[in-house]
């Protein structure tokens, strides 16, 4: 959350597959005819861009689901934000986008594992390992994007957070702008930066 604050505006409204998808219930019902045509494909196919929260300690480029959702994310050309988390390990998060390999990522549900590898193999050119590059590209591209954000908004978000630890509303809007200004602008040559590629 404390991460997710500093990433976005307020008034940005998010959809959070992991909370608005039951997932307790047999995924199976979810997904119907296929994962193209599933909730969470319907969802991202609609927004604007995908941002992935990393927490200090997050697997996401070892899970099927979080691996499938940004191919699909990349496949459809929608624009995807990593955030980091201010504790995040960049040596670990650089090594685990390098050696990248979604056939090896794993699956709480073994039957999900089966359905992604299938989606994978039927539905993107040159399957796994096509797949794969193009995914380690595309990460290398927004871990450095994201690096390079952090750096030139560490002033801004360390006011944040003391905004933050305070309570103070009104240097929390004050900094909240600033940051969208700036932000802005970074994203924008960002968006570039995936369109050339």
């Amino acid at each position: 959350v404390e991460t997710l604050k500093q990433a976005l505006p307020l008034s940005v409204v998010v959809w959070v597959c992991s909370f608005a998808l039951n997932q307790n219930q047999d995924i199976g019902t979810a997904i119907g005819d296929g994962l193209k045509s599933s909730p969470f494909a319907k969802a991202l196919a609609e927004a604007v861009c995908q941002l992935v929260i990393l927490g200090p300690e997050c697997p996401v480029f070892k899970r099927s689901w979080c691996c499938y959702e940004l191919a699909f994310a990349k496949d459809k050309n929608i624009t995807t934000f990593l955030w980091l988390h201010k504790d995040s390990n960049i040596d670990k998060l650089k090594a685990e986008v390098e050696q990248l390999d979604l056939q090896k990522a794993e699956a709480s549900e073994p039957r999900d594992k089966l359905k992604i590898d299938e989606e994978i193999n039927r539905g993107f050119p040159g399957g796994f390992e096509a797949l794969n590059k193009s995914l380690q590209s595309h990460l290398d591209l927004q871990l450095k994007f994201s690096l390079t954000y952090r750096d030139k908004m560490d002033n801004l978000l360390k006011r944040l957070d003391d905004a933050l630890k305070s309570g103070d509303k009104k240097e929390q809007d004050k900094v909240r702008q600033q940051m969208q200004i700036k932000g802005r602008r970074l994203e924008e040559e960002y968006v570039r930066e995936q369109q050339r590629r």
